[in-house]
């Protein structure tokens, strides 16, 4: 009797024991589980055209990607960056340079960027003469500022402005532009 007790015991025991590892997920589910959750909220806030993502989404950095190459970087306070930017070289074609802003202008109204005059016939746009790639130099194209950069993963606001926009991005972001614009120049 003592033994048949005993048998049943175990053999409860071990049901229990089988239906109490059936039920808990592995570790890979757990984590395959969070992946596609990241994946959804991140997919979300693109379709969204969110600005400052949740830090989980993959790093990027689009708020001054429009601006051209870094031509300086510098550090005005800790976690506060100016960065410029100027156009790539230009190439000479026609006798004017392939970088040229070629905004409209009018006789007598002079054209904004350095090296640049009105001209053409018919509709008139400022271009800048040249006889050589070497007379097409970079030109300034705008500049930006990344203030409140802190360190990755960290929930703080970081503001870009590009060209008097300003937008909200997060600190992994805000690294993101960081290491881009470091790639050309060094932020000191």
């Amino acid at each position: 009797m003592v033994r048949m007790i005993l048998t049943v015991w175990m053999i409860v025991g071990l049901s229990a024991t089988a239906a109490l590892a059936q039920s808990r997920p592995s570790i890979g589910a757990i984590d395959a589980r969070q992946s596609r959750l990241e994946a959804a909220i991140c997919a979300k806030s693109d379709v969204d055209g969110d600005t400052y993502r949740p830090f989980v989404c993959p790093a990027r950095c689009d708020c001054f990607q429009p601006l051209g190459v870094p031509s300086s970087c510098q550090e005005t306070a800790p976690g506060s960056y100016l960065i410029v930017f100027s156009t790539l070289p230009g190439t000479c074609g026609s006798n004017v340079c392939s970088n040229s802003t070629f905004q409209p202008c009018a006789t007598g109204v002079p054209c904004q960027t350095p090296g640049e005059s009105c001209s053409g016939t018919i509709i008139k746009s400022c271009k800048r003469a040249c006889t050589g790639n070497v007379d097409c130099p970079p030109r300034p194209s705008g500049s930006a500022s990344l203030t409140g950069v802190t360190t990755p993963d960290s929930p703080a606001v970081v503001t870009c402005s590009a060209n008097g926009v300003q937008t909200s991005i997060n600190s992994n972001d805000a690294l993101q532009c960081l290491a881009q614009v470091e790639a050309v120049v060094t932020c000191p």
